[in-house]
């Protein structure tokens, strides 16, 4: 038996680890054999494999409306117009599980999104506001404690696929955290180059250009660096092979579902998706540009279908070792939406988090102008003016003209930008971080071989 409880929008990192709280509660109740009532009184109730297993389910930069559950479904009369879900598994399991419509994640970007889920804990509290770099010394702190860590603790079996973007080195890999085995990617996959690229606008070139895009002020793309596929602490693609990450993380979560090695223990798997971060390739769609967003999508949807069957083939072996089944908690989650907008907890947004512009009514002051990248990969040079330009929305709204520095109405604008700029410095709370190392080290980059200009690895295990 599942349990779908399908979050279809943005997790809340509090009512997240709550619930999360409460299963362990529930789990911890299950095992101690005690039943802590809605009053606080206790009776005895059977705890024979009353543990659930649970899974929890993470994608990557995947928004409201493009789950089936969110959208508008195929008509008879609408067939031409409106498509079919790409996500039907997914969508099943929203239409028999909970739904929660209104959470919101904890931050706008990824490391410090992820924190959060597996802490309950907010970037001003565990010291992760921004992400960690290809070369990042640190990664989360090692006093955090995990959901995986609690759960290992309480005698779940623990595992990890995807990504995972909160350190490498020691203290800071999932191994570190809780879960007994990982295989994903360490970050982004935009953060190092594959063969072939995959498809992003604008497109990224394969590892043998030799050297970094993002240095030369071209593209996007970040690093001088192969992606790695990561086994547990070892390396095992270097580039990993893009098209096929889908069917390896599916592999190991139906291994690890499946292989209880005469046991029972509940397990919890956490699988952080790829999906839909750019660059986009799929195993066996035609990963054209009009069409591979929505292959991805169905390409992580079948990475669902073969948990749920990995989960009930699980349980039909249980039965036929004369041990209980299981029920299992399968939770869907995505991430990054809001921000917080200013440093050192902004995330990814602005130049160390300053502010860029203050409108107030219909005049609006613009403190900086370029650095932002064009569709063409272009970044123009930032140009911060001494005085910042100011516009009169309401007659201008294209911010074409400028008012004079020599005009009155320039400086009797400026001098409520400066008293709403000192009242909103003087609201903001001072943060109390744990410690988190952002430093960065050339040696803490994951390479598999440093005589290969992009960490190529000579080998391919998988």
């Amino acid at each position: 038996m599942e349990l779908a409880l399908l979050h279809i929008m943005n997790y809340s990192t509090m009512h997240c680890y709550l619930i999360l709280t409460l299963m362990v509660l529930e789990c911890y109740e299950r095992v101690s054999g005690l039943d802590i009532g809605r009053h606080g009184n206790m009776k005895k109730r059977n705890a024979i494999n009353s543990r659930p297993n649970v899974v929890v389910l993470l994608a990557d930069d995947v928004g409201w409306g493009d789950l089936g559950a969110n959208g508008e479904q195929d008509s008879s009369s609408l067939t031409d117009f409106i498509p079919k879900s790409v996500t039907p598994i997914l969508d099943k399991l929203a239409k028999k599980g909970l739904r929660f419509t209104d959470f919101h994640t904890g931050a706008s970007v990824c490391s410090p999104s992820r924190a959060a889920l597996l802490t309950s804990r907010l970037g001003l509290r565990t010291g992760v506001v921004q992400n960690f770099a290809v070369d990042s010394a640190g990664g989360l702190p090692e006093n955090e404690t995990t959901v995986a860590k609690v759960l290992l603790d309480a005698g779940y079996r623990t595992a990890m696929f995807g990504k995972w973007h909160l350190g490498l080195t020691k203290g800071h890999h999932p191994l570190d955290h809780g879960f007994q085995s990982y295989l994903g990617v360490p970050y982004s996959l935009d953060m190092g180059c594959t063969n072939p690229p995959g498809v992003n606008i604008p497109m990224c070139p394969g590892c043998e250009m030799g050297y970094d895009m993002y240095d030369r002020g071209l593209l996007q793309c970040v690093q001088n660096i192969a992606l790695p596929l990561i086994s547990n602490r070892t390396i095992v693609q270097q580039p990993v092979k893009l098209e096929k990450i889908s069917s390896a993380m599916a592999y190991f979560a139906e291994d690890f579902i499946m292989n209880r090695y005469g046991n029972s223990d509940p397990f919890f798997l956490y699988g952080a998706f790829s999906q839909a971060h750019v660059p986009l390739l799929t195993e066996h769609g035609s990963n054209q540009k009009e069409k591979v967003f929505n292959e991805t999508l169905s390409e992580m949807d079948d990475i669902v279908r073969r948990i749920l069957i990995a989960v009930e083939k699980s349980n039909h072996m249980l039965k036929k070792a004369g041990l209980p089944t299981q029920e299992t908690l399968i939770w869907f989650l995505k991430t990054n939406v809001e921000r917080i907008m200013l440093h050192p907890n902004s995330g990814a947004s602005g130049p160390n988090g300053e502010i860029g512009a203050v409108r107030i009514g219909s005049y609006k002051a613009v403190f900086y102008t370029g650095g932002a990248a064009s569709c063409g990969g272009y970044t123009p040079p930032e140009d911060h003016s001494r005085n910042p330009l100011v516009f009169n929305l309401a007659v201008d709204p294209a911010e074409s003209e400028p008012l004079s520095p020599l005009s009155e109405k320039y400086w009797w604008f400026m001098s409520k930008v400066t008293n709403a700029l000192s009242d909103f410095y003087m609201s903001l709370k001072v943060d109390n971080t744990s410690v988190t190392d952002y430093s960065v080290n050339d040696m803490a980059k994951p390479c598999c071989s440093r005589e290969s200009h992009v960490c190529r690895c000579p080998w391919d295990m998988i």
